[in-house]
């Protein structure tokens, strides 16, 4: 029988590795097509270059 406790972290664990998927979904649309669509809207990326600090 699961607890409480073990539901609680299995969802927790479920949501973060979620979340860095669709992150790592929406950067992969970006580099490939230069945008990603929700729906009926679309977005366009643009990648912002790190610059060197002094």
């Amino acid at each position: 029988m699961i607890n409480i406790f073990s539901a609680v972290g299995l969802f927790a664990f479920g949501a973060f590795v979620g979340w860095v998927g669709a992150h790592y979904q929406v950067a992969d649309e970006c580099k490939q097509l230069g945008g990603f669509f929700v729906g009926s809207e679309t977005f366009k990326c643009h990648k912002v270059e790190q610059r060197e600090t002094e």
